[in-house]
């Protein structure tokens, strides 16, 4: 058996994407994962459903700054990445590694209602007085997993 990651250069709209190919026998598979902006994943939790929260951004992964982060701005994380709710919102050096590279989003305001993180109140991308020391970071429950998620080597996936 093969596992290969393949990173596409081409944008495709407004989407960047990865390939995952596996070779079984004569079978070959393909995922298509393409992260749009907008898109979350969890970083450097010991659990697939813990860690910084990370943005995609123009082709890039950045962090979010944690002024004003609270369990409404967790729970819209959460629930875009298909699971139920927050349990958790704090500052990421309370348990886990800083980010690098760019701070895209600071002072959220979400409801807790919306179901993207990108659109709650913000003062637009790139818009921050942040450092690294305050990456914003969650814990989510995992009582139940949302509908249309998938689950790819151990990496919850969530493609809204």
């Amino acid at each position: 058996m093969k596992v290969r990651w393949k990173s596409c250069d081409q944008e495709t709209g407004n989407q960047y994407c990865n390939t995952l190919s596996k070779t079984c026998d004569r079978l070959m598979l393909y995922f298509l994962i393409c992260f749009t902006d907008g898109s979350l994943r969890l970083v450097d939790g010991n659990y697939p459903y813990e860690g910084r929260v990370e943005v995609f951004y123009h082709g890039q992964w950045g962090t979010i700054c944690d002024d004003l982060w609270d369990i409404q701005d967790a729970t819209v994380v959460c629930q875009q990445l298909g699971f139920p709710a927050a349990e958790s919102a704090f500052s990421a050096t309370d348990r886990f590694s800083i980010g690098t590279g760019e701070i895209f989003l600071d002072d959220l305001q979400c409801s807790g209602d919306e179901s993207r993180l990108i659109d709650c109140q913000h003062p637009g991308w790139r818009t921050q007085n942040c450092g690294h020391s305050e990456d914003a970071a969650v814990v989510c429950s995992t009582s139940t997993l949302a509908p249309g998620v998938t689950q790819f080597a151990g990496v919850r996936s969530s493609f809204v």
